[in-house]
């Protein structure tokens, strides 16, 4: 039994694999990096765009869409003390529904989860192996007959969803809740804040509110998999279409 399954002590990382490209790769090998630094575990030197360049050949995904996760784990035996901080990789692909759309829609009630609330330590910005911050708002949400649901900090603010970060949108500006408000660092999130800049679209990283939720234009919700969710059947206006229009064009070429 390894030590991710004994202690939940090791991170994982979720990646699209589109006809044979990851996007934004360099997003989501820099949060590999910087979750190890917080883990103090050790990456090889050789993991970086070539490891997963080769993986895609050696598996056979240059064409499709697929779901590709790793997971580290710290290596060695050991207890709470750990002998090691090397790591053993571990690596699953899944193929994903054709045909892919980046740009998507729910229609599904929005609702506050209240069984376990983040704080705004470090940890909670990371995907490691130890997931109940999100099991238990997903058990809460299945009672519920809901697919989804919000997560909240200590301080009652709505920081992301089960399995994505949240954007709100309201006269013509994006915001999402800071990294230091206890949200994963998204990949996607980092991507659609970094497109907003380079495009000169507003875009600010402010706590929010449940009623700032409750009252938003339109609700987002953003993932490295399933891409950009928009709440509800109301037309999106045409300066966030363009905006998501060209983002979509060049996530999918990157």
């Amino acid at each position: 039994m390894d030590r991710a399954t004994k202690y939940g002590d090791g991170f994982f990382e979720t990646i699209l694999v589109y006809n044979g490209k990851i996007p934004f790769i360099e997003f989501h090998l820099d949060r590999i990096f910087k979750t190890a630094q917080f883990l103090a575990l050790q990456i090889p030197p050789h993991f970086d765009k070539i490891y997963f360049e080769k993986l895609i050949k050696e598996q056979g995904i240059q064409k499709g869409v697929y779901r590709l996760r790793v997971q580290f784990a710290r290596a060695g035996a050991g207890f709470y003390f750990p002998e090691s901080n090397q790591i053993s990789i571990e690596k699953g692909i899944v193929p994903l529904t054709l045909p892919y759309s980046l740009i998507n829609r729910f229609n599904h009630p929005i609702h506050f989860l209240n069984s376990i609330k983040s704080s705004n330590i470090p940890y909670w910005n990371f995907k490691t192996c130890n997931s109940h911050a999100y099991i238990l708002p997903a058990i809460e949400a299945q009672k519920l007959n809901l697919p989804d649901g919000l997560l909240l900090n200590n301080e009652d603010q709505p920081i992301e969803w089960i399995y994505s970060n949240l954007f709100i949108y309201e006269n013509r500006v994006l915001t999402t809740p800071p990294l230091g408000s206890g949200c994963v660092d998204g990949v996607m999130r980092r991507a659609l804040v970094e497109w907003c800049r380079l495009s000169d679209f507003q875009i600010v990283e402010n706590p929010i509110t449940r009623n700032e939720v409750e009252k938003a234009t339109l609700v987002l919700k953003t993932n490295a998999l399933t891409g950009i969710s928009i709440s509800g059947d109301a037309n999106i206006d045409s300066k966030l279409l363009k905006l998501l229009t060209n983002f979509q064009a060049h996530y999918l070429s990157t």
